[in-house]
């Protein structure tokens, strides 16, 4: 495993953490457009892992058709 995949995994079980998160109590009083937000938010952050994921792939695919040229 490389050190970019480490640093992936790493985000990505963070990220996994925070979604689990039990909301505080002040969050129970959210209203549908600070809820709207926060998903907005959370959406954003998936997406930047997908990317992230995806580019780490490529680099991968890469490094593995080097090796075999």
């Amino acid at each position: 495993m490389d050190q970019e995949e480490v640093r992936l995994r790493a985000k990505i079980e963070a990220l996994g953490l925070k979604v689990m998160k039990v909301p505080s109590k002040s969050m129970e009083h959210l209203d549908e457009l600070e809820i709207a937000r926060e998903l907005d938010k959370l959406s954003s952050k998936l997406d930047d892992v997908d990317k992230m994921i995806s580019s780490a792939m490529v680099q991968s695919y890469k490094c593995n058709i080097l090796d075999y040229c």
